[in-house]
C-alpha cells in the first residue's frame, strides 16, 4: 500500500516506524526522499559504526511534489557525528520585489535628545494642558510631533545586508574543517578523524577568540560618543 505516498526508491525494509510514517503521509502528504533514484550512500540519513539506516524524511502535499525537483543526502555535511543532512531542491514562483521593504524607514533621532533634552521636555509640557483624559489622549501624538520638530527625523535609505560583524580573517582561514570533515566521511580511516578533530577543536578557539576580540571593541566604541548612535542600530 501506501503507493501514492511512496515512491518506491528508499532504502532498507520498512519497519513499525516507517509505516507510522506512512499512516501520516496517507493524509494528501508524499516522502519526498523516495521520488528520486538514488546511490545508497545519498540515501541514507544515519550511520554509526557499521549501522546505517535512513531515518530522516522530507513530507510535502502532494500537489507540490512537482516542484521537487531533487532530494538527497548532503556527504561531508552532518548534524550531528551521526546524523547525516537530507535537503531537496524545490523550485517557488518569483515574487515580486517591493521596494519598500528593501528600504529602512525614517526614524525619529532619538539620539540626538541628550543635547536637546531641555528643549525637549519644555515643549512637551506646553503640550500638557487641559483634564487628566485630554492629557492622556494627547501624550503619545504630542511626544512623537515635539520629537520630530526637535530631534529631527532620519532620511531612511536602502536597506544593506550586514555581514557576521565578528567575522575575521583568521575565521576564514579555519574553513579546513570542513575539508578533513568531507575527507573523514569519505574515507572513515581513523587518522583523517584525527584530523578532523584536531581542526574542530582549533576552530572553535580561533571563533571565539574573533567574538571576544569584536565585543571588546564593540564595548569601547559604546562608551564613546560614536556609540550613542550605534546604541539605536544594534
Amino acid at each position: 500500500g501506501y503507493e501514492g505516498n511512496h515512491g518506491g526508491q528508499g532504502y532498507g525494509e520498512r519497519n513499525t516506524e516507517g509505516e507510522n510514517v506512512l499512516r501520516m503521509a496517507a493524509h494528501n502528504l508524499v516522502v519526498v526522499n523516495t521520488y528520486f533514484k538514488k546511490q545508497e550512500r545519498y540515501l541514507v540519513t544515519y550511520r554509526s559504526g557499521n549501522t546505517q539506516s535512513q531515518i530522516g524524511y522530507i513530507l510535502v502535499k502532494r500537489q507540490f511534489l512537482k516542484r521537487v525537483k531533487n532530494c538527497k543526502v548532503i556527504l561531508g555535511e552532518c548534524l550531528t557525528g551521526q546524523h547525516r543532512l537530507l535537503v531537496m531542491d524545490y523550485k517557488t514562483e518569483r515574487a515580486k520585489k517591493n521596494k519598500a521593504k528593501l528600504e529602512t524607514e525614517r526614524k525619529i533621532k532619538w539620539w540626538c535628545l541628550k543635547d536637546r533634552k531641555e528643549k525637549f521636555t519644555e515643549q512637551v509640557a506646553d503640550n500638557w494642558e487641559g483634564t487628566a483624559s485630554e492629557m492622556w489622549n494627547k501624550m503619545a501624538r504630542g511626544i512623537l510631533t515635539v520629537a520630530e520638530g526637535t530631534l529631527g527625523i532620519s532620511k531612511g535609505g536602502r536597506l544593506q545586508e550586514k555581514e557576521t560583524w565578528w567575522w575575521n580573517e583568521d575565521v576564514q582561514e579555519v574553513t579546513d574543517k570542513k575539508i578533513k570533515f568531507k575527507r573523514w566521511q569519505k574515507t572513515r580511516q581513523k587518522e583523517n578523524l584525527d584530523e578532523y578533530v584536531i581542526v574542530k577543536r582549533q576552530t572553535k578557539r580561533v571563533v571565539a577568540k574573533a567574538k571576544a576580540m569584536a565585543y571588546a571593541e564593540l564595548y569601547q566604541k559604546l562608551d564613546s560618543r560614536e556609540g550613542e548612535k550605534m546604541v539605536y542600530r544594534i
